[in-house]
């Protein structure tokens, strides 16, 4: 009898966090058929592995020793690679989640988190399939393409949804060259926690 064949993992992921019992966490979460998950513990070691190998996907913490997440965000867009990143901290400020925004990031998760959730928000970052409205916005968004961004999600019907009008209002703001800039003046973290998704 021939053995069946290892099926080929179809996504690679990038786990980015200097915790070692998250990392081990987020990587045992996301295990499966599917998923490969390299980890990285820091900034520095992120930017390495990243210029080394050709991830699907980035789970990115904000806070973090010497090269945050910020930093890698930014050099990533410098260096052209616009990888999909989703943030991952248990502090996102408000500033922090405008300049993650102009850098094409688009969810932001809360920790603590579920694995479900964690498992339920890579599966649909990563299934082509999929193409809602808001989808389509992530994709301009990561492309750093916010006036269609915008335009994608402000042509759907209201839904009365918080989050949503959060999102149609920060696209239209970067698309002026007044959000941009307007990005670059602020500094320190805001008073409250941002942790939302979409």
């Amino acid at each position: 009898m021939k053995a069946t064949p290892e099926k080929k993992k179809h996504h690679r992921l990038l786990i980015v966090d200097d915790d070692q019992a998250l990392r081990l966490l987020f990587s045992i979460a996301l295990e499966s058929a599917d998923f490969q998950s390299d980890c990285a513990s820091g900034g520095e070691e992120a930017l390495e592995l990243l210029a080394q190998n050709r991830y699907d996907l980035v789970l990115l913490d904000l806070r973090m020793p010497n090269v945050s997440g910020l930093d890698v965000l930014a050099r990533m867009r410098e260096r052209g690679d616009f990888t999909k990143v989703i943030v991952v901290s248990a502090f996102v400020p408000g500033a922090a989640v405008l300049r993650a925004a102009s850098l094409g990031v688009t969810i932001f998760l809360g920790k603590p988190v579920t694995a479900q959730f964690l498992r339920d928000t890579v599966h649909q970052m990563l299934n082509p399939e999929v193409c809602s409205d808001f989808d389509r916005a992530r994709q301009y968004a990561g492309r750093l393409d916010f006036e269609s961004a915008y335009q994608a999600l402000a042509g759907e019907k209201d839904t009365g949804d918080p989050k949503k009008s959060l999102w149609v209002e920060l696209f239209r703001a970067l698309a002026t060259n007044g959000g941009r800039e307007g990005l670059r003046r602020l500094e320190g973290p805001s008073e409250r926690l941002v942790t939302f998704q979409f």
